[in-house]
């Protein structure tokens, strides 16, 4: 087993290490000097009192995205919609500080401090409730299991599956959309001319909600 001492600083020095000499090679291939990106990136994040004002403000929200991972991976769960939840969680603090005449900034953040608690908890429930009751794990029938003729098998260890067939159905799906519905027609020729479009009777607000709604799908 790895000492506890180089899992807590090994590997990380490592992990630093490896960023870094990647970062130089990358910023030589643009021909820059990496020494001078170095020092202009560590005066710019330490190297006033404005940097470490940008550096601590961006560190709040690592210190709490590490915290709600390291819940989680402590169960064993890696949540990947981290995100998703931050994003709610601004939702609910947004509500709660937009709708709520606070009479103090520590009332304040305390209320939306609780806002973004619930709400992102909220959107982390529905993965959570269906982990919980189907634990069972499924997946998709793989290119190598497909392409497995006993002996001989192909793309052995890739992760191509079904959905790559599903991907080539999407694409005839949508050229038929485009090129073969009265759908179609309208959505290119509103891209081609909104004004000519308007005049052959084309409502801009249905091909403009109709076009995202399909992209969104």
């Amino acid at each position: 087993a790895m000492p506890k001492w180089a899992d807590v600083i090994l590997i990380p020095l490592i992990s630093i290490l490896l960023a870094a000499i990647l970062s130089a090679l990358g910023i030589l291939a643009i021909g820059e000097n990496p020494w001078e990106a170095l020092k202009l990136m560590v005066d710019g994040a330490l190297g006033s009192t404005y940097g470490w004002g940008y550096t601590l403000y961006y560190a709040t929200n690592f210190i709490f995205t590490g915290l709600a991972v390291a819940i989680a991976f402590h169960a064993r769960l890696f949540n990947i919609g981290g995100e998703g939840q931050a994003l709610v969680g601004g939702l609910g603090v947004a509500i709660i500080c937009l709708y709520i005449p606070w009479p103090h900034w520590s009332l304040a953040l305390l209320g939306a401090a609780i806002g973004a608690a619930i709400f992102g908890a909220a959107w982390a429930a529905i993965p959570a409730f269906l982990q919980a009751k189907f634990q069972e794990a499924t997946h998709l029938p793989s290119f190598q299991e497909m392409l497995n003729f006993g002996e001989t098998t192909f793309f052995r260890g890739a992760p191509a599956n079904i959905t790559f067939f599903v991907a080539l159905i999407a694409c005839v799906a949508l050229w038929a959309l485009i090129w073969r519905t009265r759908l179609g027609y309208e959505i290119r020729s509103f891209g081609q001319s909104e004004s000519a479009a308007k005049y052959a009777g084309i409502s801009p607000t249905k091909i403009i909600m109709v076009a995202m709604l399909i992209s969104g799908a």
